[in-house]
């Protein structure tokens, strides 16, 4: 018996290359970017400090008057507020242009990216305004930054989540160089900027709340405009502890289909009951519904109007509604309790609910089969999530929190479930010699673009049970990994390869590594694989007889490989490759007596390799390398005729490697260098009439050392 998909249509796609980090030039045209921007904020906070300017003071209170709180609360709270959705919004576009499109040209070619880095240094920017605002202390909870400087909580808060959210670019950017692209939005960075941004809006909430403290007999009440921020703050709160739902969201899930309830349950009795006993009567459902007009804004600009994929999201009304009659109770008196109830209750009928919706328009509907499973990871989450926001609640209207050991208790608790929910989700049960053959027929174009249909057969056919959850076809990378149609499946019985831990077709380098290790005999007959990957660990094994030819490999991760092990008088012809990966290795690998012709690299690490490893002879001509790092490895290993010629080197690490190695009756011409550092090394070797010129050094250490070895002439010669 055969078992087949319905056959579908697909845009076809090309492989493409392996996905790595952003381009060099612009890591450099961001980091000079943020570099300015950085300097120009910088310039403004001290001068607002002291005193310097007043606009930004008076735009402070300007705001303050329209927000009824202290300026150093409605101006950030106004920026923080442009700036999580603007990141909302560039958080679901980009999502939906992966999803569409596949993968990015660069950091600078995704147009998504730029309201996401935007909006998360706005995260940090508004933090910081609250930090640098006030002249007074800020409350009676400020932290004290230096004598006369006081900064509130909430502000330091929002601006360490920004931070940390924005973090997560470059580490992004060094995940993808060193694992290629990444599969899920469950990467590590990419939690982090979703951690940093979302809980964010706890930090707002807390600045307002020390504003609300210092309120005045005079201070205006409050308006309808405020209690709609508030109810914002809880919608975004909901907002961005749904953000890691998002998969499912737009109906590509990475993971198990149980995890969607325990997160939909955690966020719902985290903020709808934060905002019940914070706001009152009628909070949830209006925190909710905010969330939805707010998230449904979202989707109608980034799918209808940008013509991206379509996202849905959850509602939260059935929480919400559990949550507001809960409060209709003598519950509500024990906002404890209220919470852990509300989590139950959220759990289970809030989720059955949801589930009426979900099936309704999401992709993948919850079965039966799932909801036990489902049950004991998210009620006991959503049991303490209600507790944890019952204790957010209560923080908010300056109620007194529970004791210490029940608070302290109930977060460590909390952690812990979510911790095992998040185990237990991750459990997978991976099919033995399972295989799936996709036989592709060329289907009508639309707008030009190639389709397919892809004909779908797995291999057992019983492979799929009778009642799954869904079956999707997702193709990571543009392909799908098929042995049934490789060259080598007859290693398989004799453990020669291992679907996904050792496989000559798979994407990942290590893998294709652990191939070639177990079958060396092989990568002679696999040098001309389409995919350099393939080729370049080849190199690694093949016949030393055959890597000559790979020199002139199109791909340079190639010509690097085959660069470390073809005899070094072949790597002349790799001196002027155009990547310095290929030339750093021809530089640490070719006959020292030959490297002078690299001696001018433009690259300041081949130059540097060079000057580690060319003859002393040559080392006089790259005295003046603009690179110093260049000039302390000349200065380590020119002769010591020449040396000296440096001592009046821009660099002070280059003058400090040459007081070591410059005669000591000559360092008399170093006793008064700019650089205390080398003023010391010039103290560690120098005669006594130079040391007696030390003695007079404004830099104590220096003027100890010489007056001690003047004192004991043997001190240095019993250290070393």
């Amino acid at each position: 018996m055969e078992f087949s998909l319905q056959a579908v249509s697909v845009l076809a796609q090309s492989s493409g290359d392996e996905g790595g980090g952003t381009a060099l030039s612009e890591i450099v045209a961001l980091s000079a970017a943020g570099a300015v921007v950085t300097a120009v904020l910088l310039w403004i906070g001290w001068q607002h400090r002291n005193h310097k300017i007043t606009w930004l003071a008076g735009l402070a209170d300007w705001s303050a008057r329209r927000f009824k709180r202290p300026p150093w609360v409605a101006l950030p709270i106004a920026m923080f507020i442009a700036s999580i959705i603007c990141a909302l919004f560039g958080f679901i576009w980009d999502v939906s242009l992966h999803i569409g499109n596949g993968r990015d040209d660069g950091a600078l070619a995704n147009p998504a990216h730029y309201f996401i880095l935007i909006g998360l240094f706005g995260i940090f920017v508004a933090g910081c305004t609250a930090m640098v605002l006030p002249y007074d202390r800020p409350g009676p909870a400020a932290v004290r930054i230096t004598d006369d400087w006081y900064a509130p909580v909430g502000g330091i808060v929002m601006a360490g989540c920004g931070l940390y959210a924005l973090l997560g670019f470059p580490l992004d950017d060094m995940w993808h160089r060193i694992f290629g692209q990444d599969v899920t939005l469950w990467g590590p960075t990419h939690l982090m900027m979703i951690g940093g941004a979302g809980f964010s809006t706890l930090a707002a909430l807390y600045l307002e709340y020390e504003g609300r403290r210092v309120r005045t007999d005079e201070t205006p009440p409050d308006g309808i405009g405020l209690k709609f921020v508030q109810y914002l703050a809880f919608a975004g709160v909901l907002i961005g502890a749904s953000v890691y739902q998002i998969e499912f969201d737009f109906g590509v899930p990475q993971f198990r289909q149980v995890f969607q309830p325990m997160l939909i349950a955690a966020a719902a009795a985290l903020a709808l009951v934060a905002a019940r006993i914070f706001m009152g009567r009628g909070a949830a459902l209006i925190a909710a519904l905010i969330a939805i007009g707010l998230r449904g804004l979202v989707a109608v600009a980034v799918g209808p109007v940008l013509d991206a994929p379509l996202n849905w999201f959850p509602l939260y009304l059935g929480a919400a509604l559990v949550v507001e009659i809960l409060a209709l109770t003598p519950l509500l008196r024990r906002p404890v309790l209220f919470g852990l109830v509300s989590g139950l209750g959220i759990g289970t009928v809030g989720l059955w609910l949801e589930s009426l919706w979900i099936g309704a328009v999401y992709p993948y509907p919850w079965p039966t089969s799932i909801w036990p499973e489902a049950l004991a990871m998210s009620v006991p989450v959503a049991v303490l999530t209600g507790g944890c926001g019952a204790m957010v609640g209560m923080v908010l209207t300056g109620r007194r929190l529970p004791g210490r050991a029940v608070g302290i208790g109930l977060v460590a608790l909390t952690v812990l479930a979510i911790g095992g929910a998040a185990a237990n989700g991750l459990r997978y049960d991976t099919p033995q010699n399972a295989t799936a053959s996709v036989t592709l027929t060329e289907a009508p174009a639309v707008d030009g673009q190639r389709f397919v249909t892809a004909d779908v057969r797995f291999n057992p056919p019983d492979v799929i049970g009778d009642n799954p959850n869904w079956v999707s076809v997702l193709g990571w990378q543009g392909e799908a990994l098929d042995c049934s149609a490789c060259a080598h499946t007859d290693l398989y019985a004799e453990a020669g390869c291992e679907p996904g831990r050792a496989c000559v077709e798979d994407r990942y380098a290590k893998r294709i590594d652990r191939f070639f290790a177990r079958n060396p005999q092989l990568a002679d007959g696999q040098l001309e694989h389409p995919y350099f990957e393939v080729r370049a660990v080849a190199c690694k094994y093949a016949s030393v007889f055959r890597l000559p030819a790979m020199l002139a490999d199109p791909d340079e991760t190639v010509r690097a490989s085959a660069a470390m092990r073809v005899p070094p008088r072949q790597l002349e012809a790799l001196i002027d490759d155009p990547h310095r990966e290929v030339r750093i290795r021809v530089a640490t690998r070719l006959d020292p007596n030959r490297l002078f012709a690299m001696a001018a690299d433009e690259d300041y690490y081949v130059r540097r390799v060079v000057a580690q490893r060319i003859p002393a002879s040559y080392l006089p001509q790259m005295r003046k390398d603009p690179e110093a790092t260049v000039r302390v490895e000349v200065a380590r290993r020119i002769a010591p005729i020449w040396v000296l010629t440096m001592h009046a080197d821009a660099d002070a690490a280059v003058r400090c490697e040459v007081a070591r190695r410059a005669p000591v009756e000559r360092l008399g011409l170093m006793a008064r260098d700019a650089d205390c550092r080398v003023r010391w090394e010039v103290a560690l070797r120098a005669l006594p009439d130079v040391l007696m010129r030390l003695l007079a050094d404004a830099v104590e250490p220096v003027r100890e050392l010489a007056g001690r070895r003047l004192d004991e002439p043997d001190y240095l010669a019993e250290e070393a």
